[in-house]
């Protein structure tokens, strides 16, 4: 009777360690997919943040082109006005010299 109280202790023990192992496999297996679970929603919200990121950028860079634009437009505009009162001033110049406000002086 010894000999077989043994081999059913042995044969329980048996089983009570499989079920140990296997509860102890579960519980890392639920951990690691928890943390993976984790991770990837970290993952989605930078996603999430770099597409909102790209979308003010292309919205900052068609508002810079437009303002550059805008500063051309004005650079023109001022070398063309320049230009006007440049050769206002040169005719001013001439006429004075034509009707003798102005001394001349040949070469």
């Amino acid at each position: 009777m010894r000999g077989k109280s043994a081999v059913l202790l042995s044969l329980i023990m048996l089983i009570a360690g499989f079920l140990i192992s296997f509860s102890f496999q579960m519980t890392k297996e639920n951990n690691k997919s928890a943390a993976e679970t984790e991770e990837w929603k970290k993952e989605y919200a930078l996603r999430d943040e770099l597409l909102k990121q790209e979308k003010e950028n292309k919205k900052f860079e068609k508002e810079l082109y437009q303002k550059q634009n805008k500063v051309r437009q004005a650079e023109n505009k001022l070398k063309k006005e320049k230009s006007e009162y440049y050769n206002v001033l040169e005719d001013t110049e001439k006429y004075r010299m034509y009707i003798g406000e102005v001394g001349v002086q040949g070469e």
